[in-house]
C-alpha cells in the first residue's frame, strides 16, 4: 500500500513524495478512505496550512457520509471546488474554510449564478467540529451583496460574507439538505 513515504508504489511505479509526484493520481474512493484509515497523521500533515483544501476535504467527507458521490473538481476552475454527483445530475459547489472559528470569510468578487449551485462556507476547518452553513448560490449571493452594501457605506469595499449577514437572512448552519434534498 501506498502511505506517501514510499518510493514505489504496488505495481511498481516510481512515486515519491506526494509534493514531487507530479503525475495524477487515480484512486478509488474505498483507496482513499483505506489511505487516510491507516494514515491518521496524514491529513494534517496535508492540509496543515491550507485551510482552503481542507475545507473541501471536509465538504467531500460529509457529502460521501450522506450517500453523495463527490469528488474534487477541476482546481483552476473558477467557483467551482467541488463536484457532488446527484440524482439530477452533477453539481458544482464553492467551499470558503477559515482555519479557526470566524465571523467572516473572504468573497472578493460577486458570487456567478451560472457556475456554482451551492457554496460551502466552513468556520474553524482545523477545530474538532467545525461549523458549515450550507447556502444556495442565490443566498451567497444576496449575502455578498448586503455585506459588500454595508462596507461601501463605511468606506471600505471588500466583499467578505460576514456571518451576521447570515444570521440576518435566516441561514443556519448545518443545512445539508439544500444539496441532498
Amino acid at each position: 500500500m501506498f502511505t506517501g513515504d514510499d518510493k514505489y508504489d504496488d505495481g511498481g511505479h516510481e512515486v515519491g513524495s506526494f509534493a514531487q509526484n507530479k503525475r495524477e493520481a487515480h484512486m478509488t474512493h474505498d483507496e482513499e478512505i483505506a489511505l487516510v484509515r491507516d494514515n491518521p497523521g496524514l491529513l494534517s500533515q496535508m492540509f496543515e496550512h491550507v485551510p482552503g483544501k481542507r475545507g473541501e476535504f471536509l465538504v467531500i467527507q460529509k457529502l460521501r457520509s450522506l450517500g453523495v458521490r463527490s469528488v474534487w473538481h477541476d482546481p483552476f476552475a473558477k467557483e467551482s471546488d467541488v463536484l457532488a454527483h446527484l440524482p439530477d445530475g452533477p453539481v458544482s459547489i464553492e467551499v470558503k474554510a477559515t482555519s479557526n472559528r470566524c465571523s467572516s470569510w473572504p468573497v472578493r468578487r460577486e458570487p456567478d449564478t451560472t457556475i456554482s449551485r451551492f457554496w460551502v462556507l466552513i468556520s474553524g476547518a482545523r477545530t474538532e467540529s467545525p461549523e458549515f452553513w450550507v447556502l444556495t448560490v442565490d443566498e451567497a449571493q444576496e449575502a455578498w451583496q448586503l455585506t459588500v452594501k454595508g462596507q461601501r457605506q463605511r468606506g471600505r469595499v471588500e466583499g467578505d460574507i460576514f456571518k451576521s449577514v447570515l444570521q440576518r437572512l435566516e441561514i443556519r448552519p448545518g443545512a445539508w439538505g439544500k444539496i441532498t434534498g
